[in-house]
């Protein structure tokens, strides 16, 4: 038995033998075939056949794009995702089951998310109907929803499920918005998504570094086909624009150029706002009538040439002074107000003889814009010498394009006595010292006023302080000098004389202040004189000048433009509107104002509590604190000589109380609740519409009245 159980083994080993060596044999083959394909000849092929089966698609990642904001760091304009939300019902894996459950709770909340436009019943009728036609993108309301709605959303009823199941999606949409709307909206620029690029002012000027610099990102098929994006390229987001701007004075600038285009029914304006000493603009606004409103859409202020008007005469007096070398006291026949040799007429001019001004002195003459005070002398001392007259205007760098941060920024248009336009022309020395014959863009004029109140030096305004990225500065601006004297401190107190005089005597008397003293002239033009009729804009007003009229520390001007009917200038209004909202916003003005005694505070708006503490402490007021949390929102309370501050409810989908509190901080605080806001009057908010406590629906409507 023992010998035949070993005879069997022995056989069956031998049998074993080939069977194995074939099966190694194979597995050999294997190996060297697969090492073949990895390393040998064919390798590059075929994994050139993966790659192409494993990578679906490849794509450019956008990168974030940057934001702007104003001199003190509040955002001004920014980048903001909005979504659409939409449902597969071709999704593989589609519950119906669930969605019949749950679609009664689903449309109730969809309802009230789009601010009950339609009931819940009306939702859910087309939700069926669209899931019994199969659709593969259904959208309850073509409308776009915000970041926060959609996470509100994802919460809801059914579509909190898996997207499997539910086949709820979003299609995302990146929009460009502006804080503070249409404050300073050209000159901060639009932006076109389509092509991510900006389209005008600083989004255009700054669009390379706001823009940042794509990615490269490839979506792989990795396990079960599951995609997955990769990137093989990080992009590198954009970097954020300071302005030299100043919302609250942006404010302030708007506000009073709107009511004074009202009061005029003017078709289209702009004002500008000028640190006197840095050359920063801390406001410039440029409206346009639109239907009953006003709208900032086109950069007049920079971009639009005009006769100047009566605004000139100011380089006329200092030609005189500097190189005729008259004195302020000279005298000047302007007759009846009618100059015949000229054909030239001052405003008081009557054809009963009765108008005019006689015989006045040079600084009269500035004092009441007259037209013939001005061009008579101009014309006896520079008619043989024309080039000397306008040399002098050139060397006060007034025909020098000063290459503005804000695109398509124009030059003036200041022709020399040899150019064949005015070669012949008898009247265009007299025709140019009153502002005609020249064409100077607003924001010049109020560089050259801004270099007398600068003890005559000239600096380029400018819009942008810095450009940064992650808190490192990429790129910085600062004062720049056009011209370091545009004339002789002797001469200089003498025109700061006239310009203060043209507001206690003269045509600007409308922009006296009983606050502070002011300076300034004011101008009158008819556009495109010798061609009457080849323009919709026929009269040009403005004032320009700066204030304190001593210690100056802005310079302001206001233009306007209208069609047809010569209005009274109402623009030295404006100015002295400006000149005093601005002085009160200043900290010393009010510090010596009202703090001085130390017995009482003046009424301190609420706001966000770091600002409104910052406030405080820079006037020197007392204050306290009643359980306030964070950094957050507080309503203030004056009393004796203490303001108290509390903290300010704001729920997360209810109208917020916004009595007490600015336009600016009651915009921010009712905007981001999506609510569509008008305003009426000026100061605090004195009144809302909708009561606080409401639900804030998106889209609707509130009205608040301010005092």
């Amino acid at each position: 038995m023992a010998k035949f159980d070993e005879s069997m083994k022995k056989r069956i080993l031998k049998g074993m033998i080939l069977p194995c060596m074939i099966i190694l044999l194979i597995m050999g083959l294997i190996v060297w075939r697969a090492c073949d394909l990895m390393f040998g000849p064919e390798g590059d092929g075929w994994r050139a056949v993966l790659k192409k089966e494993s990578v679906k698609d490849s794509s450019i990642v956008i990168p974030q794009r940057g934001n702007i904001y104003s001199c003190d760091g509040v955002l001004i304009a920014s980048s903001v995702e909005k979504h659409k939300l939409v449902m597969d019902f071709k999704s593989e894996g589609f519950d119906h089951a669930l969605f019949n459950a749950k679609i009664d709770s689903l449309c109730i909340c969809v309802a009230k998310l789009y601010g009950n436009v339609h009931t819940p019943e009306y939702y859910k009728s087309k939700a069926i109907e669209a899931r019994k036609n199969k659709k593969r993108a259904f959208v309850f309301e073509p409308k776009f929803v915000s970041h926060s709605d959609y996470k509100r959303a994802q919460k809801f009823p059914f579509w909190r499920e898996s997207r499997r199941k539910t086949g709820f999606y979003v299609e995302t949409q990146v929009e460009r918005k502006k804080t503070f709307g249409n404050l300073a909206a050209r000159t901060i620029g639009g932006f076109n998504p389509e092509t991510d690029k900006g389209k005008n002012g600083l989004e255009r000027r700054f669009d390379k570094e706001l823009r940042g610099e794509p990615g490269v990102a490839r979506m792989e098929l990795h396990g079960k086909g599951k995609p997955i994006w990769v990137n093989d390229v990080d992009p590198l987001d954009g970097a954020d624009v300071y302005t030299t701007l100043d919302m609250r004075m942006q404010d302030v600038v708007t506000s009073a150029l709107a009511d004074v285009m009202q009061a005029a029914s003017a078709d289209s304006g702009c004002a500008m706002l000028m640190d006197v000493h840095t050359g920063e603009v801390k406001a410039i606004s440029n409206l346009t009538r639109l239907g009953t409103s006003y709208v900032d859409q086109k950069n007049y202020a920079v971009g639009m040439n005009s006769e100047p008007g009566s605004v000139f005469k100011l380089a006329s007096v200092i030609a005189l002074l500097e190189v005729a070398k008259l004195d302020t006291s000279y005298m000047i026949d302007t007759g009846d107000g009618f100059w015949k040799e000229k054909g030239m007429h001052d405003h008081n001019y009557k054809s009963d003889g009765s108008g005019g001004f006689g015989t006045i002195s040079l600084a009269h003459a500035f004092h009441v814009s007259s037209n013939i005070g001005i061009a008579k002398p101009v014309h006896e001392y520079f008619s043989k010498s024309r080039e000397k007259f306008v040399d002098k205007i050139y060397s006060m760098k007034l025909a020098d394009r000063m290459d503005l941060d804000i695109p398509n920024d124009v030059r003036p248009r200041i022709r020399k006595p040899d150019d064949p336009e005015v070669r012949n022309d008898g009247n265009y020395l007299t025709s140019m010292s009153i502002g005609y014959s020249v064409q100077i863009p607003p924001i010049y004029t109020l560089a050259f006023y801004n270099a007398i109140a600068n003890d005559g030096k000239m600096i380029k305004p400018y819009f942008t302080r810095a450009v940064k990225r992650d808190g490192k500065t990429l790129e910085s601006f600062s004062t720049e000098v056009i011209c370091p004297k545009v004339c002789s401190n002797k001469t200089l107190g003498k025109v700061k004389e006239m310009l203060k005089g043209v507001i206690e005597q003269g045509t600007g008397k409308k922009a006296k202040s009983d606050i502070l003293e002011l300076a300034g002239k004011s101008g009158s033009a008819r556009m495109h004189y010798n061609n009457p009729t080849g323009t919709p804009r026929d009269y040009q007003m403005s004032f320009v000048g700066y204030f304190p009229a001593d210690k100056p520390r802005y310079t302001c001007m206001v233009v306007y433009w209208q069609k047809a009917q010569y209005y009274n200038n109402v623009t030295s209004k404006a100015f002295r509107t400006i000149a005093e909202r601005i002085y009160a916003m200043t900290p010393v003005s009010c510090e010596t104002a009202l703090c001085d005694n130390g017995r009482f505070a003046p009424e301190i708006k609420g706001g966000y509590k770091s600002d409104v503490e910052y406030l405080l402490k820079e006037l020197n007021i007392r204050y306290t604190r009643n359980k306030i949390e964070d950094d957050n929102w507080v309503n203030t309370t004056t009393r004796d000589s203490v303001v108290s501050m509390t903290q300010m409810k704001v729920g997360k989908y209810t109208v917020p109380k916004v009595i007490g509190l600015g336009a600016k901080d009651a915009l921010y605080l009712l905007e981001n609740k999506g609510l569509k806001v008008t305003m009426h009057g000026r100061g605090t908010v004195v009144q809302q519409s909708i009561p606080p406590g409401e639900t804030a629906s998106p889209g609707k409507l509130i009205t608040i009245m301010l005092k």
